[in-house]
């Protein structure tokens, strides 16, 4: 599951970075040429090891049995994935005879890695985890963690804002580089094209010219042979 999730959360982040088209379901909830790449991807490596078990995706429906199977979102928070939003994830949960057993949370653009098992602990990036023993509100603090890290979030957005500015700079270079160099291949071809063009013209032109010189011989032959005709003609008379 680990894997998996590591492989799906990989075409999601490079699709983040790089690009993707956005479509609406029948729900009206977005969903992204990612969300389905990074979907097929998890699906081949748990079908790989695990050819028995059956399967339930986020954009692909179910299939297989259903008393032992893998539950996958491959981009949980699709929204803030649209919106360039650093606050993703991908999930991949194990449920046995309708109980979740195991479960991954693993986000790639930080690395983090939340794995638990039913019975087996919480770790997070390897490191044991566990809720608080407080059960009063009031004893409580509630997200003072995210908030204290507000600033990392905002760092972190801004660093993947300025890759992906830095990414679209770098296609439109490129594109630019395409559209000079289509050009340069046109303009030689029209070049190439007025030297055939001239080379055409200047053997069209020998060819005239040799056809010209043929008919001046024939008709100098012509004449002489008129001549003597006219002359054997006279001898004769005579």
């Amino acid at each position: 599951m680990v894997e998996a999730a590591r492989v799906g959360g990989a075409i999601a982040r490079e699709r983040f970075t790089r690009g993707f088209a956005v479509s609406i379901k029948g729900d009206g909830s977005p969903v992204t040429e990612a969300d389905r790449e990074a979907e097929a991807a998890i699906a081949r490596v748990l079908g790989a090891a695990f050819p028995a078990h059956g399967w339930l995706g986020e954009e692909t429906g179910g299939r297989g049995p259903d008393d032992r199977r893998f539950i996958v979102d491959p981009i949980d928070g699709t929204r803030n994935f649209v919106a360039g939003i650093p606050f993703w994830a991908t999930l991949i949960a194990l449920e046995e005879a309708g109980v979740a057993t195991a479960g991954v949370v693993f986000q790639p653009l930080t690395g983090d890695l939340h794995v638990a098992r039913r019975g087996g602990g919480a770790f997070l990036n390897g490191r044991s985890i566990r809720v608080s023993a407080i059960d009063a509100l009031s004893e409580s603090e509630l997200a003072k963690k995210a908030l204290g890290r507000k600033k990392e979030h905002d760092t972190l957005a801004a660093t993947f804002k300025d890759q992906w500015s830095k990414q679209k700079q770098a296609v439109e270079q490129l594109k630019t580089a395409l559209r000079m160099l289509n050009s340069k291949i046109e303009e030689a071809k029209r070049k190439k094209n007025v030297l055939l063009a001239r080379k055409k013209r200047a053997e069209a032109q020998r060819a005239i010219q040799e056809t010209m010189s043929g008919m001046n011989n024939v008709s100098a032959f012509e004449t002489l042979n008129t001549g003597r005709a006219r002359r054997f003609e006279k001898d004769l008379q005579a």
